[in-house]
């Protein structure tokens, strides 16, 4: 079993790589704020479905 905080840590982690990936697929201007955005977006749906998910638990 893992701590809930490195747990979340490594959750917040994975889910910013895979949302700054995708947040700047998807818009022309990948510099922007609607980039920015949608980054931001996607890494907050992504850890959270990361982190309530059975991954890592005991």
């Amino acid at each position: 079993m893992v701590a809930p905080a490195l747990r979340l840590l490594a959750c917040l982690l994975i889910g910013s790589m895979a949302g700054s990936a995708l947040g700047i697929l998807f818009v022309p201007d990948p510099t922007g704020l609607v980039a920015t955005g949608l980054a931001l977006l996607c890494t907050a749906i992504l850890t959270g479905y990361l982190y309530r998910s059975d991954w890592l638990r005991g």
